[in-house]
């Protein structure tokens, strides 16, 4: 019965990552430098995410290295839904602007579901403040996107 939680979210992580490179591949098809900071988030965000699903299949009475490799398998399918997503958007170019109010929409999501709730007052100074890096570095990320790529101005 403990291993049914381990499949479970090994299927969980499969399409969480198909979805994740789907955002990505839409956004770098969209414009370079939002499919970047698209990627330069996502990573962020998997990182913990990753050690999160390797935590769980262990509980789950995986052996340790099976854990792993079960791990890395179910990372590839990021592969198929970049893939995917090139395919279909080459296929169907009008299928841009949905594929971008999609990202829009997942980040909004991550945003509101996640992201807002830790930011609620805090009783503890300390975790109030080892918040802040990580917003200030999304913010730069975002004001950084924005600035045109590659352009130098010299006086």
């Amino acid at each position: 019965m403990k291993k049914t939680l381990g499949y479970i979210n090994l299927i969980a992580d499969g399409l969480h990552n198909f979805i994740d490179s789907s955002l990505i591949a839409s956004t770098l098809l969209i414009d370079f430098q939002l499919g970047l900071v698209t990627t330069v988030a996502i990573i962020i965000h998997e990182i913990p995410q990753e050690i999160a699903d390797f935590t769980i299949l262990v509980h789950s009475d995986f052996a340790k290295t099976w854990a792993l490799l079960w791990n890395l398998i179910f990372v590839l399918t990021a592969v198929l839904g970049g893939w995917a997503t090139y395919l279909f958007a080459n296929l169907i170019e009008s299928v841009t602007p949905i594929l971008l109010g999609v990202a829009a929409g997942s980040f909004l999501h991550l945003a509101m579901s996640d992201i807002i709730p830790e930011l609620q007052p805090e009783k503890k100074p300390e975790k109030f403040i080892a918040s802040w890096p990580g917003l200030s570095l999304g913010i730069l990320l975002v004001y950084f996107s924005n600035q045109p790529f590659g352009s130098h101005t010299h006086a």
